[in-house]
């Protein structure tokens, strides 16, 4: 079925310039959203992982640091310590 528009109140056929152009368009459309699901999984991600904060302070508390990594970060929390 030939895809139609409105014009000054009637519909009318596309002209195959016109048509092309939406077949362009359609085209364009469908590669972004097939590329953009390529690398989906990165925004997924983001979303469902923890805090970057809480992830450093779970290897800190798991002694998974160096000892001048450790003792910058333990000096950060002696400098701004957790309220009671």
């Amino acid at each position: 079925m030939p895809r139609t528009k409105m014009s000054d109140g009637v519909r009318v056929q596309l002209t195959t310039e016109e048509e092309n152009i939406i077949i362009a368009e359609e085209a364009e459309s469908k590669l972004r959203d097939e590329k953009y699901l390529k690398v989906k999984y990165k925004d997924d991600r983001k979303m469902a992982y923890p805090e970057i904060g809480d992830q450093l302070d779970d290897l800190f508390k798991q002694g998974a640091f160096s000892e001048a990594m450790t003792a910058k970060i333990q000096q950060v929390k002696t400098d701004h310590p957790k309220p009671e």
